[in-house]
């Protein structure tokens, strides 16, 4: 650990490319991460965004219609909003949404979808492109 510390402490300054000042080698006008690599002595990887994995789960959801315990006809429209790339609404008997009694309606990067219900619970699961994390709101009854 001394060594690495020695090391690093020792490492010439990190100088970065004109226009990439936080040397994640995404150019500044293209980058949605801005800032990933700053103030780190080593540039963490990176995706063609210039997002670290942790910035790509960085993304919100929240339920907009039908309101908590809402009454729907056979098909309603859900409703959200967010900041993430690609959603997935779901439908369970459980408000658990366990594996295999869970479905998914559709995957899609708009907010607000026509959907059958059959289900008592529903939710939306918001992502980022590329990345393996994700944002899921808490289920919401319709009745």
């Amino acid at each position: 650990m001394a060594l690495l510390l020695w090391l690093l402490a020792c490492a010439p300054a990190r100088t970065c490319p004109a226009g990439d000042e936080d040397c994640d080698g995404v150019p500044d006008e293209a980058d949605r991460c801005v800032r990933s690599n700053e103030d780190q002595a080593m540039a963490e990887p990176t995706d063609a965004a210039g997002c670290t994995d942790d910035q790509m789960a960085r993304c919100t959801v929240t339920l907009d219609a039908p309101r908590p315990n809402g009454r729907v006809g056979a098909s309603a429209t859900f409703e959200w909003h967010g900041t993430c790339d690609v959603y997935l609404l779901q439908f369970s008997d459980d408000s658990t949404f366990p594996a295999g009694r869970t479905r998914t309606a559709i995957r899609t990067a708009e907010q607000a979808w026509v959907a059958t219900r059959t289900e008592r619970w529903w939710r939306v699961v918001g992502g980022r492109t590329g990345s393996s994390r994700g944002f899921t709101t808490e289920p919401r009854e319709i009745r």
